[in-house]
């Protein structure tokens, strides 16, 4: 999980969330919202903290078989889901919206940006013959 593998990065480095902060080009307030696991910055935005850190660009690439379990294996999310498919999480919304997948549902909150969607890890794998790795 990205919280933890940053706290493993801030101690094996020696550095404090002010130090950390300034490796990573981000304020303060925003390594202690990532450490305490209260904001996850998209995977993109990992990718080039990877690289300001020195590291592969994939060092915080998620367990995906640990992401479905976070919640007991009943749903996937979006990037979870696209990343098992092959396309991009705004590819996969749009065919959720258009219909072609049943698997879950998309919506906009009223005044939000972004799309939100709820995907059921059992429909996903009966739709698409994806296997999606469970922790048992």
């Amino acid at each position: 999980m990205f919280k933890d593998q940053l706290k493993q990065l801030r101690q094996e480095r020696g550095l404090n969330n002010c130090g950390l902060a300034e490796a990573l080009g981000v304020s303060p307030g925003s390594v202690t919202g990532y450490l305490s696991g209260k904001v996850t910055p998209p995977y993109k935005k990992q990718q080039q903290f990877a690289c300001a850190l020195g590291l592969d660009a994939d060092y915080f690439k998620p367990d995906i078989a640990e992401e479905i379990q976070a919640d007991g294996g009943y749903r996937l999310s979006a990037a979870t889901a696209a990343a098992l498919m092959g396309i991009s999480r705004d590819n996969l919304l749009d065919l959720l919206e258009e219909g072609t997948f049943t698997f879950g549902r998309v919506w906009k909150n009223r005044g939000a940006a972004k799309r939100t969607c709820w995907i059921s890890r059992i429909l996903f794998e009966q739709e698409t013959g994806i296997p999606v790795p469970v922790k048992e």
